[in-house]
């Protein structure tokens, strides 16, 4: 049986399986939290929420077992050995958001904009394609091959930014109360955060689309630099500023005030580029980095982008 086939029988056969009468009261216990958490209205286009998805890999029982955990425990007497494995490897996944990062070939190189990981997947696996743009998923390792498994939500990669921002501060909250915690570990356990935020992002899109509404918008600044082969390591000898990444020459920051994202930096070829989610940051923000910079960059544009500009 192909992964896609195999894939659809076991979301069916579990589906079947919740389905059964002793599990009718937590169902709907999960039914009005997801709801009511989500405050999920009319959905817009690719941002369907897919509750069925939720329940079947993140919901825990009163027994602390998900929907999938119980029913491969239950029914694996009858499973067969193609179907224990593939279960066992989806149990391994926890869902996040990757970035689109480019198409080589038959495959697409993603990236979890939160643990930086990176995974080769088949260019089949995921429909209408488009860089830096961003995708809800799981990512699952199925013999030393990965590919997106479950319900998968297309994001516009504008909205990196704004979700980065706002898990992190969450996640910040999870490491003062559990000290080995891991971007991992946080996921797998908060799974409901990234669904809320994608309802955020989805009622932004509605009130665009019918109230051609702009108030979502991106304060960018723009620097020239002088010597780009030292900036790096300026930027990094401040202990406010992460690096977030690299590729093709480019460098990726956070500059982090009071334990919440401030702005975002990326330094390629001569320019510096600062990216906020409000005027008062970005204020703030370019005392920083101007403070860093010194004579080794000049102040070149500030910039406003709308949904409509970016999207």
């Amino acid at each position: 049986m192909n992964t896609e086939s195999l894939e659809f029988k076991i979301e069916e056969d579990v589906l079947s399986f919740l389905s059964m009468p002793q599990f009718r009261k937590e169902i709907e216990e999960a039914k009005d939290y997801f709801y009511n958490y989500i405050e999920q209205g009319d959905m817009y286009r690719d941002l369907q929420m897919d509750f069925n998805s939720w329940l079947i890999h993140d919901y825990r029982l009163q027994d602390g077992k998900t929907f999938l955990e119980k029913y491969y425990h239950t029914e694996k007497e009858h499973l067969s050995e193609e179907e224990k494995c593939f279960i066992q490897n989806q149990l391994n996944t926890y869902l996040s958001i990757y970035e689109i990062y480019e198409i080589q070939g038959e495959n697409i190189r993603i990236r979890d904009i939160f643990t930086k990981e990176e995974y080769f997947i088949p260019l089949d696996n995921i429909a209408d394609v488009k860089t830096k743009e961003l995708v809800l998923a799981r990512v699952m390792d199925n013999g030393g091959h990965y590919r997106l498994t479950g319900n998968k939500q297309s994001i516009p990669g504008i909205f990196k930014s704004t979700i980065e921002r706002n898990i992190y501060e969450h996640y910040e909250d999870y490491r003062n109360k559990n000290r080995f915690g891991t971007w991992k570990t946080f996921l797998k356990a908060h799974s409901q955060l990234l669904y809320k935020y994608l309802g955020i992002i989805e009622a932004l899109l509605i009130r665009q689309e019918e109230e051609d509404d702009e108030r979502y918008r991106v304060w960018q600044s723009v620097y020239l630099m002088k010597d780009v082969r030292s900036i790096k390591q300026m930027l990094l000898a401040y202990d406010q500023i992460e690096l977030d990444g690299e590729d093709r020459g480019s460098c990726y920051f956070k500059l982090i005030s009071n334990k919440k994202i401030l702005g975002e930096l990326v330094l390629k070829n001569n320019r510096l580029e600062l990216e906020c989610i409000s005027e008062d940051d970005r204020k703030a923000a370019k005392k920083i980095i101007e403070k860093i910079l010194g004579e080794n960059g000049k102040h070149y544009k500030d910039e406003v982008f709308s949904i409509e500009d970016l999207v």
